[in-house]
This record gives structure tokens, C-alpha cells and sequence, in this order.
């Protein structure tokens, strides 16, 4: 079996269904209008089976790789809603599936660049706090030095009250 998915991507030039093979696992469970992960180029991505077919002519196909959410489905009325709202106002399908979504339900992929640079962010903070947390749990500059037999000691505080 396969299955015609629209992609999360809201490009004009992606605005059109991929075919997917149905894996044995998803057979019973996936349903049309179901929210799923599959492979597109080197990345997993969310998309919304708008089409379940026995019969494919294309056999250079990948799976689908899981149910996303197994309780969340469009029924046929919010998929119609959606085919209309495309024709009128112009936007791809995927956008308009997205607008009657509350926030929660949205397709979003965290891209791993965004979670590097959030991980990068996090790395910089803590370094900053441990060099400030560092800076305050010594107190002050010791400098001991000896001028002609005798010994000085001078203490610089480094806390400024």
C-alpha cells in the first residue's frame, strides 16, 4: 500500500503530494488525514496523508517512518476546508492546513542547525557563569613579594560594594 503525503514545507514548488510505501507495522493504524514523519532528502520532516493507494508506478519510493500523532487527524471536512481556502487565497496547501491549526498542532521541524546554535548558546551562558561565579568566590589578589629582607603583602579586593 502507499500513501500520498504533502510535505511541511510551504514552497510553491513543493506544493504537491509525494507517494510513500506503507510500512507493514503503520498498515492498520494510518489512516487519511493523519499527521506522519517521513524521509525527504537527508532529513525526517512532518507531512499529512491526504491519499491511501494500492497501486503505484513508481518504485524508487521510501517509507514512511512513523505516526506522529495518532489521536490528531484532519477529517474530509477540514481537508475540503483547506483545498478551498488554497484556491481563494492563493497560498500553498500546506499553509492553509497550518492556519486552521491551533499553535500546539502546527507541523514544525526543529532544524539541526537551530538546535546547535540553541546548544552553542547555552554552552557560552554557562561558561560566562562560571567565569563570573569563579571571579566572586576569590575575593581578592594576593601579591606577596620580599624588596631588601623585607615582606609585603598586598590584597586587591575584587569586590566593589
Amino acid at each position: 500500500m502507499y500513501a500520498n503525503i504533502l510535505v511541511e514545507y510551504g514552497a510553491k514548488a513543493l506544493d504537491q503530494t509525494f507517494t510513500y510505501i506503507i510500512p507493514d507495522a503503520l498498515k492498520d493504524n494510518l489512516k487519511v488525514g493523519m499527521k506522519v514523519k517521513v524521509p525527504f532528502r537527508n532529513t525526517l520532516i512532518n507531512g499529512f496523508v491526504l491519499e491511501i493507494t494500492n497501486n503505484c508506478n513508481n518504485n524508487n519510493l521510501k517509507e514512511i517512518a512513523s505516526i506522529t500523532d495518532e489521536y490528531f487527524c484532519l477529517n474530509k471536512e477540514l481537508l475540503e476546508l483547506g483545498k478551498t481556502l488554497k484556491e481563494l487565497t492563493l497560498c500553498s496547501l500546506i499553509q492553509a492546513y497550518q492556519a486552521m491549526l491551533p499553535s500546539s498542532m502546527k507541523i514544525k521541524t526543529i532544524k539541526r542547525r537551530m538546535i546547535k546554535a540553541r546548544a552553542r548558546r547555552k554552552f557560552m551562558r554557562l561558561i560566562r557563569f562560571s567565569f563570573i561565579l569563579s571571579f566572586f568566590l576569590y575575593s581578592e589578589i594576593r601579591l606577596s613579594f620580599e624588596l631588601s629582607g623585607v615582606s609585603f603583602v598586598i590584597s586587591i579586593p575584587l569586590r566593589f560594594y
